[in-house]
């Protein structure tokens, strides 16, 4: 009798053992469960965070991106004008340059008696005292001659005046009057040249 009650409380034993052992392992796997919840949600929000940061620096590239590219095209944009503009300027210079060149050319192939008019007229204006040398171009020597310089002397009323003409190849129509302290251009391109600021805003308006 003895020996079955003792088999009995061995058995009761055994039997609150397992109970506290399968009690234990369910707590331990209920707590590794949680944990394990616990750090997939970390691992979640740690990767929805990441994504986030990623996105917005794309977002932040891209836009940098944009602002570079809108430098970069307004910098060509700006050349181009700049570059064009210039062109233009250089272009309309030279159309201008040419239509005070065919000036000269024109007057040069003037009838002697217009172009004789044009040389009294800037002669009158500017021979003056202390003048001693007129220079004129070769082409031109023919024409304003000796006589013709004493005639215009006369009606200027200047006949004290000696003035020595001289030819230059570096004149193409007109004159200088050269004295030892003075020296008046009044050569064709000189005078163009002093007319071509007054001139230029009206030839554009023509040409443009």
């Amino acid at each position: 009798m003895l020996i079955i009650e003792e088999h009995k409380n061995t058995r009761k034993q055994t039997v609150s053992l397992e109970k506290i052992r399968q009690k234990i392992l369910e707590e331990a796997e209920g707590e590794a469960g949680r944990i394990i919840k616990e750090a997939e949600e970390r691992a979640a929000a740690v990767r929805q965070e990441a994504e986030k940061i990623a996105k917005a620096r794309f977002e932040e590239e891209i836009e940098n991106e944009k602002k570079t590219l809108a430098l970069e095209e307004e910098r060509i944009i700006s050349e181009y004008r700049a570059t064009t503009s210039a062109e233009v300027l250089r272009l309309k210079n030279q159309l201008i340059d040419e239509v005070f060149d065919r000036a000269i050319e024109r007057i040069l192939k003037l009838e002697d008696k217009k172009y004789l008019e044009i040389i009294a007229h800037y002669l009158s204006k500017n021979l003056c005292p202390g003048v001693d040398t007129l220079i004129i171009s070769q082409r031109d020597q023919q024409k304003i001659s000796r006589q013709w310089i004493e005639t215009m002397l006369k009606k200027m009323q200047k006949n004290d005046l000696k003035i020595k003409i001289v030819t230059s190849p570096e004149i193409e129509g007109g004159f200088i009057l050269r004295g030892e302290k003075a020296e008046i251009d009044c050569s064709l391109r000189q005078i163009i040249a002093d007319k071509k600021e007054e001139l230029t805003p009206a030839i554009s308006r023509v040409l443009f």
